[in-house]
Order: C-alpha cells, then sequence, then structure tokens
C-alpha cells in the first residue's frame, strides 16, 4: 500500500491512493455528493437513462436480446394461458381467488408439505369448489407428485 497522496479532482484535497475512486479520480466524499447530486436532478437521469440506452443499441450482445425474445414469446405465451383458462374456467377462478387471498392476507404462505423449504413455494387447491383449502407444495415436489400420478394412471 503506498502512502503517495493525490490531489482530489474535484476539490484539490491531497488522498492517499486507497481512499481514492480510480474510475473518477475523486476523492470518497466527493464522489458520493456527485452521486446525490445526480440522482436529484431529473435532466441528469434523463441524460443517463439516454447513454444507457445508447450502450444498448451500440453493443448487439446486451441483455436486450433477452429482453427481445421475452417480448416475442410473450403473445405465444398470453394465447396459450388465454386458451387453458377458456377451457378450465373453475380451474381459472380457483387459482386467481387463491392468488387474490395471498394478496390481501387472508391466506398465508407455508412451507412446503412435503420436503419443508420455503423457496418456490406455491399453493394448489385440493378442491376446486373450496378454493382457499389448499396444499402448500414447492415445484420440485409438485412435479414429483405429477410424475407418480402420471405414472400410476397411464393413459
Amino acid at each position: 500500500m503506498s502512502q503517495a497522496k493525490r490531489p482530489c479532482a474535484r476539490c484539490g484535497q491531497p488522498w492517499s491512493v486507497e481512499a481514492f475512486s480510480a474510475k473518477t479520480g475523486y476523492c470518497r466524499e466527493c464522489k458520493t455528493a456527485k452521486a446525490r447530486l445526480r440522482r436529484a436532478d431529473p435532466k441528469v437521469k434523463a441524460r443517463e437513462r439516454e447513454r444507457a440506452r445508447e450502450k444498448r443499441r451500440e453493443n448487439p450482445n446486451y441483455v436486450v436480446a433477452a429482453r427481445e425474445y421475452y417480448r416475442r414469446n410473450r403473445a405465444t405465451s398470453m394465447k396459450r394461458t388465454n386458451k387453458w383458462r377458456a377451457k378450465n374456467p373453475e380451474k381459472s377462478r380457483a387459482i386467481i381467488a387463491v392468488s387474490w387471498a395471498i394478496r390481501a392476507f387472508d391466506l398465508e404462505r407455508k412451507p412446503c408439505e412435503s420436503c419443508g423449504t420455503d423457496k418456490n413455494v406455491c399453493a394448489f387447491p385440493i378442491d376446486i369448489s373450496y378454493p382457499l383449502k389448499v396444499n402448500w407444495r414447492c415445484r420440485f415436489c409438485d412435479n414429483d407428485l405429477r410424475r407418480q400420478v402420471d405414472a400410476r394412471h397411464p393413459n
């Protein structure tokens, strides 16, 4: 670690290399002060957004490719969902009722009944006529259960 002092490009105070931002050339205090000013100014925010858009346009390997893929496939996904909902109106109503109950805090999320995990846990209605009576299963346990049921009842 060098003890050499460098002046801050903004305030001119000598700062050690460790307390110095290599990208901007400012000391930490000046860098945070500049960031606060930038975040407060809406014109600067608009300019930064425009710079980010330019960067995305210039670089073909940027994240935009994934977003465009999602936008293209979103329409087909929505068509598929709407088609399923038209075929299964009772199941659709049950799923919507459960989601609204969770949002309204009438139904509390619980851990998976099979493995006990808290991640990726979904509510699966036991009976469609009583949609708020649910089994809480994670996606992995639900897929295992579906495989077992399919193995018992081959069509």
